[in-house]
Parts: C-alpha cells; structure tokens; sequence
C-alpha cells in the first residue's frame, strides 16, 4: 500500500474494497448483513425518537404504536430524508424539533 502519497493511497483502498467485496459479497453475505444492520439501527433510532417523545402524537397529546414521524424545520441537507436516516449527532441536536403525528391528526 502506498502510504507517501494520499491520492495513490486512495486509488489503492477503492480498488482494494472493490476486490474484497466482489470475493465475498456471497461467502460472507455482505449484502444481507448490511440490510440487517440499517434496519436494526433505524429500528434503534425510532424507538429513541418515540422515547423523547413519550410515545405520544405532538398535536393531541393521543399514544399511538403507528406515529408519522417528520421534520418541518429541517436544515436544508436533510428536508427529503425520514428523521430516523438522521445521523445520532443530526437527532440529538434537532431532537425537539420532530414531530410525531398520529391517524386521526394527518
């Protein structure tokens, strides 16, 4: 690996990554894992939204298990994004500005 200079470095790694992932994207089932671990990781974030959020819709106070989630006063960067694709730092920041919205208030 080139470690003198960072522009033969990172042609290096992207031809390396490509490699190694065409080499084990069956045998290690890298595509599944990757889909699995978003999923578990949205899963995480929603359920610390809904918990700040005391499990209840932002407009009628009403506890719902299917609360829309949303953002009007995203920054620009995240406006088509759902707030559990927010990174950890974006949600904590920003956590009090979500809203959760409930059937009955849509």
């Amino acid at each position: 690996m080139p470690f003198s200079d960072p522009e033969a470095k990172r042609r290096w790694q992207r031809d390396y990554n490509r490699r190694y992932y065409a080499a084990n994207k069956v045998s290690k089932r890298l595509v599944s894992k990757a889909i699995s671990q978003k999923r578990d990781l949205r899963t995480r974030k929603r359920r610390w939204i809904l918990d700040c959020l005391d499990d209840r819709c932002s407009h009628c106070g009403g506890v719902s298990m299917a609360l829309e989630l949303s953002f009007p006063s995203a920054p620009e960067r995240l406006i088509d994004r759902s707030p559990v694709d927010f990174s950890w730092q974006d949600l904590k920041s920003h956590r009090y500005d979500i809203v959760a919205t409930c059937g009955g208030c849509r």
